[in-house]
């Protein structure tokens, strides 16, 4: 399969394969464009066989292993798309061409009654928008009516819009709001054409609570009687111009309140009623009382200093330590000390790193582990060698790997 686009000389059984793929070609254009007429539906099957004849069969290649028939199949669902998005274009630009653009959708004013409303309410719409139409709607509006771009894309880029198609979804919707208005009812308000709803009907518990707020009852007594919740009952009281009734007092409060203008301490209420001075302070204040004077802090008591502890004495060194230093110290080794003294060569090096740090002992690495004893066969590796021999052709013809010799080699160097 090539895929030059050059129209090739035709192929010697098209008739054949185009006559094999006929329902085929039926099947996908009703698949993908089911809602057409049907002399729309031939006009696709004839452009998809002109092109089946002329650049698809004569493109197929059985070299490379697909069916003729899978092929075509991509052929035609491809022509078929392809000619669905032209029928598409051609649409929608005869609808473009006519539906009314934006700027008439508004008239021109004339020496008319009616052309005067017309030309009122065009100057409403551009003047405030929003009120005619959504928040998104007048801005897209206002990119027309007042700025220079006349594109959808340009308008789209401005707006912040990521595809220039919601331009034009957007631009019928403002079409369809202007028309929609009525001229007849236009008067210069927007209250003329957009009148608010009417007032909900009041029912019969609304009329008697508002007759008996206005009577001057109590508004808990209401809510207990009229078996509604005290908050509908605030509602109503509001929407009558009824002022809020203050909050009522608690017992206790009161009972401060008698026991303040009674001229009783503040401290003596609270000590007798068990109350905070905070709660009784603020009574107070609120009477226009003098604040309570705070109480007079307590005194912290001076603490006794302590005497200062006697120096810790030193801890005194066991026996077995005083005899792992005197052998260190006489510069025996450390191995031979702790195989001597039955301990762990560990302690034995604890204790001589703390006298190297004091000076005590000069500095000792630890001795080199001795090389264990060359085996047999390591012991003719090293005859072998010793004679000069190869490292490889002793390995050949031991059988070892060359690594082995290697290994006894370097430990007869190091020896």
């Amino acid at each position: 399969m090539t895929t030059s686009a050059q129209q090739l000389p035709p192929h010697p059984d098209s008739d054949a394969i185009l006559r094999s793929v006929e329902s085929m070609i039926y099947k996908i254009i009703r698949r993908q464009a089911g809602g057409y007429d049907e002399e729309i539906i031939q006009e696709l099957a004839q452009a998809v066989r002109i092109s089946l004849w002329q650049y698809s069969i004569p493109r197929y290649d059985p070299s490379r292993g697909v069916k003729i028939s899978t092929f075509l199949y991509s052929c035609i669902f491809r022509k078929v798309r392809s000619e669905i998005r032209s029928i598409n274009k051609k649409q929608k630009r005869q609808q473009d061409r006519e539906t009314r653009p934006l700027h008439n959708s508004i008239a021109p004013a004339r020496d008319t009654r009616q052309d005067r409303k017309i030309e009122s309410l065009a100057d409403a719409i551009v003047a405030d928008p929003e009120k005619f139409m959504t928040r998104h709607q007048a801005e897209v509006f206002r990119a027309i009516v007042g700025g220079h771009d006349t594109k959808k894309q340009d308008i789209a880029t401005q707006l912040g819009y990521a595809r220039p198609s919601s331009m034009s979804m957007i631009l019928q919707r403002i079409r369809d709001a202007i028309a929609d208005i009525d001229i007849e009812s236009w008067d210069g308000s927007v209250e003329s054409i957009f009148p608010p709803p009417p007032p909900k009907p009041k029912s019969s518990q609304q009329i008697e609570i508002e007759r008996r707020l206005l009577a001057g009852e109590d508004r808990n007594a209401i809510a207990a009687t009229m078996n509604t919740t005290l908050s509908r009952v605030g509602v109503i009281a509001a929407s009558l111009g009824l002022p809020k009734p203050p909050p009522k007092k608690s017992t206790e409060r009161l009972e401060i309140e008698r026991r303040l203008q009674a001229g009783q301490r503040q401290c003596d209420i609270v000590r007798s009623l068990n109350i905070t001075r905070r709660k009784v302070g603020y009574v107070a204040a609120l009477l226009g009382l003098p604040k309570l004077p705070s109480l007079p802090k307590p005194q912290k008591s001076q603490k006794v200093p302590k005497p200062p502890k006697p120096p810790r004495p030193p801890n005194p060194k066991s026996q077995e330590r005083l005899e792992i230093e005197t052998r260190l110290m006489q510069g025996q080794r450390r191995r031979d000390i702790a195989a001597e003294m039955k301990i762990s060569q560990a302690r034995v090096w604890n204790i001589a790193t703390q006298l190297r740090q004091k000076g005590m002992i000069p500095h000792c690495r630890r001795e080199p582990r001795p090389l264990r004893p060359f085996t047999p066969l390591q012991e003719e590796i090293a005859v072998r060698l010793h004679r000069g021999e190869s490292m490889r052709r002793i390995a050949r013809e031991m059988g070892i790997s060359k690594k082995r010799v290697q290994t006894v080699k370097r430990r007869g160097a190091a020896a």
